[in-house]
This record gives structure tokens, C-alpha cells and sequence, in this order.
């Protein structure tokens, strides 16, 4: 057998030899490619393994960092949640403070309102209580006309009744009386102010005396002197006005209507400082 053996290999050619061991070289190099693309392919596998495995990793601490920062907003939250109701509280404290506050103000209003009306009433009523002074008075009633309107007394005295003819500053013996009645209605209020207006008929008998209104203004100016140096009112409570025969109170188309329009005007006044100063007190006691 191995006679044959050794005689069979020995029958085969060298080209046929040569042609064998090249078959078995390129079966041996396909093997070898084969396993070198096997372990490239196993290493290709390992290194994704590996990859796979540190993304899980990575996974897993980007999932624990998630929920402690979870963790962090649950307590943020509950802290908000905390200051939210405190705020609440507080806040609902204040609005009731504000409440009290607004009734109390709103109480203090309507008193100040109260107080203002009683005052600028006593204002309006002052000289509605002077003028019933005046008509109390039985010789100044009797010779001046009285009419009250609201902040005012107006008195009209004949012109014949203070002065002399038709002069501007010699008074009549009856004047000194009606005189001495103004001042002592005026010394009853340091606070009343005193506008003396003359007043004339439209007739042409003033001529010489500049005219009406000049001559008219003369005759209050006569009165205010006599007053402030008289009987010592202040020159700055005392204001003198010519209106000439601007203002009638009756037609100057009767020789009674002329008479009645030549007169003397004194309009009392109550000083708005009056006014003024007992607001102000008011709203300073309610604060």
C-alpha cells in the first residue's frame, strides 16, 4: 500500500504538482480573508457592544440627574406654593386694612363736607343776620333801603339825607347819625369790608363837577374819609366807587324817580378771608 502510494504521488507531473499546491495556497488565502473579516467583524461588534453599554451608562445618569433636578422643582414648588399663601395672607390683611381705611376716610368726608356746608351757610347767614340789625335798628330803617343778597347787604340812603344841596362833601346834620349806625355795624365784624358807591340821575346838573360819575365819586370818597377818621375804620376794609346814573332803582323819567336814584349805596360785604380761614381750620381739625 504504500509502495502504491509513494509510486502514485510519484506518477503525478511537476506542472500538475505546482498546480495543486497554488489551488491549496489560494484556498489557505481565502480562509485566512475570511478569518480576518470574521474578527473584523467580531471587533466592529465589541466596539458597539461597547458603545451600547456606555450610552446605557450615559442613559442611566442623564435619568438620575433628571429626576433629582425633579426632586429640585417638587421643592421649589412646595417653597412658591408657601410664599403664594403668605402672600395671600398678607395681602388679604392689607386689603382689609385698606377697607377700614377707606370707610374711616370716607366717614371723615362726609363730616368735612358737613362742616363746610354749616360753614359757607354761616357765611350766606351773616348778613342776613346783620340785615335783620338793621331793620331793628328804628332810625336806620327808617332811612335806608335794605336789600340782602346772598354774600351782601346792600343800604341806599337818600343823597339828600347825608349831604347838603348839591355838594360833595358837606354833610347834612343828619348824616353824622346814619354814619355812626354803619361804623357800628361794621365794628360788630372786623372781618365785613365796606364798598361806598355814589349814585346819580341821568340829568345835565353835573357839569361843573366833572359830571355824574366824577361827581358821585366824589361824594363816596367824602363818606369813606369821614368814616376812617371819624370813626376810626380801617382804610383797607373801606372801598369808594362813582357809578353815576349807571344803576337807577327807578325811572329817571319822574321828577320821584330822579330823587330816589340820587343816593348813597353802602354794600356790605363778608370778607372772603372769613371764608377761607374757617375752611382751612376745618380741614387742618380733621386731620
Amino acid at each position: 500500500m504504500v509502495t502504491a502510494g509513494v509510486l502514485a504521488y510519484g506518477c503525478i507531473s511537476p506542472r500538475q504538482m505546482d498546480k495543486r499546491l497554488q489551488q491549496k495556497e489560494s484556498s489557505l488565502t481565502a480562509v485566512r480573508d475570511s478569518f480576518h473579516r470574521q474578527l473584523m467583524v467580531t471587533d466592529s461588534l465589541e466596539k458597539r457592544l461597547l458603545m451600547s453599554k456606555g450610552g446605557n451608562e450615559m442613559l442611566l445618569i442623564a435619568q438620575q440627574q433628571l429626576q433629582d433636578r425633579l426632586l429640585q422643582l417638587d421643592d421649589e414648588v412646595e417653597r412658591l406654593n408657601g410664599n403664594l399663601s403668605s402672600s395671600q395672607n398678607h395681602l388679604g390683611q392689607q386689603r382689609k386694612q385698606l377697607e377700614g381705611r377707606n370707610r374711616d376716610l370716607g366717614q371723615q368726608l362726609t363730616n368735612l363736607r358737613a362742616t363746610y356746608r354749616e360753614i359757607i351757610e354761616n357765611y350766606e347767614n351773616k348778613l342776613s343776620s346783620l340785615a335783620d340789625t338793621v331793620a331793628l335798628d328804628s332810625l336806620l330803617s327808617s332811612r335806608v333801603s335794605i336789600r340782602s343778597r346772598a354774600g351782601s347787604l346792600s343800604l341806599n340812603a337818600d343823597a339828600g339825607l347825608l349831604f347838603r344841596g348839591a355838594t360833595t362833601s358837606r354833610f347834612s346834620p343828619e348824616a353824622e347819625e346814619v354814619l355812626e349806625s354803619i361804623s357800628r355795624l361794621l365794628e360788630s365784624d372786623p372781618l365785613l369790608e365796606l364798598t361806598i358807591i355814589g349814585h346819580t340821575d341821568n340829568q345835565n346838573r353835573y357839569s361843573q363837577q366833572g359830571g355824574a360819575r366824577a361827581f358821585s365819586a366824589q361824594r363816596a370818597v367824602s363818606i369813606a374819609d369821614e368814616l376812617t377818621n371819624r370813626y376810626d375804620l380801617g382804610a383797607n376794609r373801606i372801598t369808594a366807587a362813582g357809578a353815576g346814573a349807571a344803576k337807577p332803582l327807578e325811572s329817571n323819567a319822574t321828577e320821584a324817580g330822579q330823587k330816589a336814584n340820587r343816593r348813597i349805596e353802602f354794600l356790605i360785604t363778608n370778607s372772603v378771608v372769613n371764608l377761607l380761614r374757617s375752611l382751612k381750620k376745618a380741614g387742618e381739625d380733621r386731620e
